[in-house]
């Protein structure tokens, strides 16, 4: 098979083409690497944010759940309070000194 000048001019040609493409994909993968990158560390810093803001959440959550139970039994000792008698009887003058 005998190459002609005008073939090796159009493979020649059709390389170069090919060859820019090809310098054209990797200047595309270049920019898409670095963009990557970026959104990489984007999303490490968005979850450390998350990360930090669940911690305070499960902290208040915590905190609610326990000054709830605190003001349940605050309320449960309140009825019992206001289920007591009360009386002025002169035996009760003596348990409960008045004081002015």
């Amino acid at each position: 098979m005998d190459l002609r000048e005008e073939d090796f001019n159009q493979l020649k040609n059709e390389n170069q083409q090919f060859m820019e493409k090809i310098e054209e994909r990797n200047q595309e993968m270049e920019r898409l690497e670095m963009m990557s990158g970026s959104t990489l560390k984007v999303l490490n810093m968005c979850k450390k944010k998350l990360n930090a803001v669940t911690t305070e959440l499960n902290r208040v959550t915590d905190d609610i759940t326990a000054k709830s139970e605190l003001l349940g039994q605050i309320d449960n000792e309140t009825k019992l309070v206001e289920q007591v008698p009360f009386s002025f009887s002169p035996t009760a003058k003596n348990d409960y000194p008045l004081e002015l």
